[in-house]
């Protein structure tokens, strides 16, 4: 299997598009034709690319719009980077609330 079908499958449902799958292995040094072998730096793109696509909410690609659930998003973006014992508040955020008198 090479790394953009190993990718997209771990990815699933989540509508990722080989665009961005090819930008963040590149840039990991990963050519994504070549069989996947470096789990390790299959997660770290993953976990990138679960980052990148949660700020969007929905993907339109070729007349398609596909919407998705962010708090599913968010649960595979927190199991990836446990896998790969990264610290998750790096890539997930939590609400934060900020009273009306603290912005004077």
């Amino acid at each position: 299997m090479t790394y953009l079908a190993a990718i997209r499958e771990d990815l699933q449902p989540f509508p990722v598009s080989s665009d961005m799958i090819t930008r963040k292995c590149e840039k990991h040094g990963l050519n994504v034709i070549d069989q996947a072998a470096d789990e390790a730096t299959i997660l770290l793109v993953e976990i990138e690319l679960m980052s990148q696509l949660i700020s969007l909410q929905s993907v339109s690609e070729g007349g398609v719009s596909k919407t998705f659930n962010k708090d599913s998003a968010l649960l595979l973006l927190k199991r990836l980077c446990t896998e790969a014992g990264v610290d998750a508040s790096q890539y997930v955020t939590g609400g934060s609330v900020t009273f009306r008198e603290d912005l004077s």
